[in-house]
């Protein structure tokens, strides 16, 4: 009973674990040291490898990424406290890469893989935002931790529900059970840890910045993706203002929801939180 105890603890806490914009949850403070805990580090640091071997898909690789995404992926490793020595190197995406026609930026164990034809139509707040996001990611070892996580989930998950299962007496397809339990907790904890990374990603990243123009920069870059959506997705019809505003509003809801990216309120909470900062780049215009 007391090891169902703490498999109950452990699946509330994880589906709490979530990051308000001033605060963490004790047990999203746990996953963040566990993500910067010696134990994951040498794993990054074995499963690191070179873009430019005969293993990775020659697709994947674009060579190194141009000067300035090598200069803003220097300088967000730099904001979100990342030793030198766990620096990853900015890489040019290739056409191969998974997701490579909707990715803008995607951090690895090694590297940062970059879509240059994407970023080069932003402006430089949203760009330079997308790279502090990337280096909370390469902070914590998020993909490296996220497949941990899921799987501990899976374990703990299928060995809970074998306990209650005993615990009832109920023998009939009792490991089939279990097991069946166990896939579906680690689907599940894969989506929850998915969008708990994001969101935290968005959070740090977008503090990092301690750029309030960033920010607007940013919340606007976002809005015009919605709006290319829109017009992608409904090209011969025309919408009112009004009608515009609230599938904006909506497709920001879901982006939300479903991937736990900060909404442009939240966005807005932040630029407002870093009102009148800026970065060398906007101190300058």
């Amino acid at each position: 009973m007391k090891k169902l105890i703490v498999f109950l603890v452990f699946a509330t806490s994880f589906i709490q674990a979530s990051d308000g914009l001033g605060q963490q949850s004790w047990f999203a403070k746990s996953l963040g040291s566990f993500g910067q805990s010696s134990f994951i580090c040498s794993c990054a640091k074995h499963l690191h490898g070179d873009p430019e071997s005969e293993y990775m898909p020659p697709s994947y690789y674009a060579g190194q990424a141009s000067e300035q995404y090598q200069a803003l992926g220097i300088e967000a490793q730099k904001a979100l406290g990342i030793p030198l020595g766990q620096f990853v190197p900015i890489i040019k995406m290739g056409k191969g890469y998974p997701d490579a026609k909707y990715s803008l930026a995607v951090a690895t164990s090694d590297g940062i893989y970059v879509n240059e034809e994407f970023l080069d139509e932003m402006s430089y707040g949203a760009k330079r935002s997308i790279f502090m996001h990337e280096a909370a990611h390469v902070k914590y070892h998020d993909n490296i931790t996220n497949g941990i996580v899921s799987l501990t989930s899976s374990i703990v998950g299928t060995i809970g529900t074998s306990i209650l299962l005993s615990s009832l007496n109920i023998k009939t397809w009792h490991k089939r059970v279990s097991l069946i339990v166990g896939i579906a907790i680690f689907c599940k904890s894969a989506s929850r840890f998915r969008q708990f990374i994001e969101r935290r990603a968005d959070i740090q990243g977008h503090y990092s910045t301690q750029c309030s123009d960033c920010i607007s920069e940013s919340i606007q870059s976002n809005k015009n993706h919605f709006l290319k959506f829109i017009k992608i997705t409904e090209p011969d019809k025309k919408f009112s203002g009004s009608e515009i505003l609230a599938l904006v509003k909506d497709l920001d809801k879901a982006r939300a929801s479903y991937g736990g990216y900060l909404s442009l309120d939240e966005l807005e909470k932040i630029a407002k939180d870093l009102s009148g900062k800026k970065c060398d780049y906007h101190s300058k215009q």
